[in-house]
């Protein structure tokens, strides 16, 4: 084993390597003896030279030790540790670096990974270097937290199989790191989830206690048992809804029949569109250096934002956005405005809401690879605009209580049992208190996945690098037109061959809204300011190949970190307008299936056994009994009298077929024999036509409008005041219901008696006749009349004879 570079751990390496590499076990029991030892001169005040190889031992039994007499006392460099410090201090977290390199003559672009590099600079940041070399170490520091990045640099080149002397191992490991079992499948992900947390960059992000390390990958498989300690679920106690019974099994699929959990529901497939904005992306700056940005000044969840969206505070949206990098801004503020009213005029219900937190997580039954972006916490929000010569904008919460996303929360429920509530107030729960109860929850579930806090925007720091030879370049501007004007040249073209019409160039230039900065991001389309390219003094080789450099950044949401690291992202507040009205019936459904009531009504709906058909007469209530305030026909008025039998039944019909009027009249039915009417509908439009047609009766006051349980609170309360101060007027007498009893008494009853009589004689059989008289009458104006002599109308039968023995006399005619 000591032959292979005079190590014995990277000729371990490869003699595993050579038979298949190791499995976990095998894994565990080779590092896990090097993790104790460490683990204990840590507690003895001293520190183990990991960097060297040649301090790392292997036995005859494949485990790894130390060379104890090479353990040594810590190293401080406290200069370091402050510009440390200050880098994670900043509004945004670096997340990564990397330079991206066009060759303009050959119209190439090539990518490399920054975080890798053979050796450290003066100025240079964290990095991996290549050996196995620790970077704090090379620059005189060296602390628990840099041996516990030493073992997981050790651990995961064995789990891998992974040689890190070599770089482009080294760039495979870095760029895998989020998702190890992508590179090594067989790997467990409790394990890969520990390998992944202790090679951190930041020291802010490493484990802390080695010990604790130790006892999660001893207890990698029973990690579950260990932590079921009946986690409670965020902000508060969620009622199961489990049940048997075929109650609770009908109201269980009712329930469910209100989700779509299809990629159309953007409740738990967020995609980012012109309906809504990241408010967070639209207020980072286009800075040369992020470290000039002011964190108050960007939108995401941080102290002064927090304080004022939990006190209600509007929020001037000019003060944050950065209206002069994007000016799509205006145009999706408008849209997201008129949405908003078009929705609160339609329906009665405010759709507009400020996503506080993006749930971003893998479905690891189904679909492991894909990540979902979820959004977890919405808070009901106003946008206002308020012109001037520059129009601002403002956002007004409406509420400390932010609902969690219904759709999310019943798919999380149903796919991975986690109980979430229904709402979090926001001044009683921190979104920080609410993140660790709901990773306690998915620890208990899956102890392999972590749920890592987002408290800042993270970003990808991009070295944009443009190559050319000089005499390309020269060559270049003698052949470009001077510009004869300042305004900016739109690209288009409608030639055959490369269609590009000018209103698709106006929109992606104008319109689009593009990740920040507005420059290319890795693997997009280069756009290198040639004009920069100098020689770098006096006259050069025309051969000579020059380059340009400048850095860029762009924003980064969690993609590629594999299915086992979730995130709890508070960098991504998103303004848009999510209907989601049904949800509001869950939370009956869940009240009914909780508790099973009896309920009579609803064993009437869904009976065991087939409903028997109804076939009998409704009888008529009489001229006094009805109470029909606006034209109806026949079928209207059975509609109205059948549902005075406490029946079920439903009217159907398209538009303008009298729907309305059957309920304008149902309602004024009840109404008038003493009864109270709840009439709901989806739509606000039905109900303003149902109100008004009772209006216009004179019903108004007898009725309470209310489309918005919250905006309506002041006009109900002062409806309610105006009839009760009328109830104790101290009139008795009503005079409608005076006028209403001589009116039927002197004329309608008198009009309407004839009438039935008249109905009565035209349909009463006469004995003679032997056929209603109504039957005779058309027959007599079929046959057109004629006097008949009395002799003649004597000799002749009655016509129930005629009926019964006609067709004998036809016969003997014939």
């Amino acid at each position: 084993m000591n032959g292979y570079r005079g190590s014995a751990f990277l000729g371990f390496l490869q003699d595993r390597e050579a038979r298949g590499g190791l499995d976990v076990e095998d894994l565990l029991a080779a590092i896990l003896p090097l993790f104790r030892q460490v683990h204990a001169a840590h507690q003895s005040g001293r520190v183990a030279p990991l960097g060297d190889l040649g301090a790392v031992t292997v036995d005859a039994l494949g485990r790894l030790g130390l060379v104890e007499d090479r353990l040594r006392e810590p190293r401080r460099n406290d200069a370091l540790l402050r510009d440390w410090d200050e880098r994670c201090a900043g509004p945004i977290r670096v997340a990564g670096e990397s330079r991206v390199v066009v060759d303009l003559d050959g119209g190439g672009a090539s990518a490399e990974d920054l975080q890798v590099a053979e050796d450290v600079g003066d100025e240079s940041d964290p990095v991996f270097l290549v050996g196995y070399r620790i970077w704090e170490e090379r620059k005189g520091h060296q602390d628990a937290l840099t041996d516990v990045f030493a073992l997981g640099q050790l651990a995961a080149s064995l789990a891998c199989g992974l040689d890190f002397h070599e770089p482009d191992s080294l760039r495979r490991f870095v760029r895998s790191r989020p998702n190890l079992t992508g590179l090594r499948p067989r790997l467990h992900p409790v394990v890969a989830s520990v390998l992944f947390q202790m090679t951190e960059l930041d020291r802010g992000l490493r484990p802390k206690d080695l010990g604790v390390l130790i006892r999660r990958l001893e207890t990698y498989r029973n990690a579950e048992a260990d932590l079921q300690g009946g986690a409670a679920g965020p902000g508060g106690n969620a009622v199961p809804e489990t049940g048997t019974g075929r109650r609770r099994r009908l109201l269980g699929s009712l329930r469910n029949r209100l989700f779509e959990i299809s990629r159309r529901n953007r409740l738990i497939h967020f995609r980012p569109t012109l309906q809504n904005l990241n408010l967070t992306e639209a207020s980072v700056p286009l800075v040369l250096d992020h470290r000039n940005i002011v964190a108050e000044r960007l939108f995401y969840w941080h102290p002064e934002i927090a304080r004022r969206i939990v006190e209600g505070s509007p929020l001037a949206l000019g003060r944050h956005l950065r209206f002069e990098d994007a000016p799509y801004l205006p145009g999706v503020l408008e849209k997201i405005i008129a949405d908003a009213r078009r929705d609160q005029a339609e329906y009665g219900f405010a759709p507009l809401r400020l996503i506080l937190c993006f749930l971003r997580w893998h479905n690891l039954k189904e679909a492991p690879e894909e990540r979902i972006h979820s959004p977890l916490l919405l808070l009901p929000v106003e946008l206002t605009r308020k012109r001037g010569v520059r129009d601002s904008y403002r956002l007004d919460p409406t509420t400390s209580e932010a609902e969690v996303n219904p759709a999310l929360r019943h798919h999380l429920r149903e796919l991975y049992g986690l109980s979430l509530p229904e709402t979090v107030d926001l001044r009683e729960t921190s979104l920080e208190d609410f993140h660790a109860a709901l990773a306690a929850q998915i620890q208990a579930s899956e102890p392999a996945v972590t749920l890592r806090l987002q408290d800042r925007p993270q970003i990808q720091l991009v070295h944009e690098r443009a190559r050319m030879r000089l005499d390309q370049f020269r060559r270049r501007a003698a052949a470009r037109p001077v510009p004869t004007s300042s305004r900016r040249r739109i690209d288009y073209s409608y030639d055959r061959e490369g269609y590009r019409p000018k209103g698709l160039a106006l929109f992606h230039e104008q319109v689009l809204p593009r990740s920040l900065p507005l420059r290319m991001a890795v693997g997009g389309a280069p756009e290198p300011r040639i004009q920069r390219i100098q020689p770098e003094s006096g006259e050069a080789d025309p051969t000579a190949v020059r380059e340009t450099e400048r850095k860029t950044y762009r924003l980064l949401e969690g993609d590629g970190v594999g299915p086992y690291h979730w995130d709890f992202d508070l960098c991504s507040l998103t303004l848009g307008n999510f209907n989601y009205r049904k949800m509001t019936l869950v939370r009956d459904y869940a009240r009914l299936i909780a508790d099973d009531p009896d309920c009579e009504a609803f064993d009437a709906v869904f009976p065991e056994t087939p409903r028997v058909s109804e076939t009998a007469e409704v009888p008529s209530p009489g001229l006094a009994g009805q109470h029909r305030v606006v034209p109806s026909d026949a079928a209207q008025a059975l509609a109205v009298e059948r549902a005075r039998s406490g029946g079920s039944f439903i009217i159907q019909g398209p538009p303008g077929t009298g729907k309305s009027q059957t309920i304008t009249n149902l309602i004024a039915d009840f109404v008038g024999r003493g009864k109270r009417v709840l009439f709901v509908c989806e739509k606000r439009a039905a109900i303003d036509v149902v109100f008004h047609r009772l209006k216009r009766q004179g019903l108004d006051a007898l009725c309470c409008l209310i489309h918005d349980s919250q905006a309506d609170k002041k006009a109900f309360v002062a409806n309610l005041k105006e009839s009760y101060e009328h109830h104790l007027d101290g009139r008795r007498a009503d005079p409608a219901a005076l006028a209403r009893k001589r009116e039927l008494e002197s004329g309608m009853e008198r009009h309407v008696g004839l009438l039935r009589r008249a109905t009565e004689d035209m349909v009463e059989e006469d004995p003679e006749a032997g056929l209603p008289l109504r039957d005779l009458v058309r027959r007599l104006v079929t046959l057109g009349g004629g006097e008949v002599p009395e002799a003649v109308r004597e000799a002749v039968p009655d016509y129930r004879h005629w009926m019964a023995h006609g067709a004998i006399v036809e016969r003997l005619r014939e």
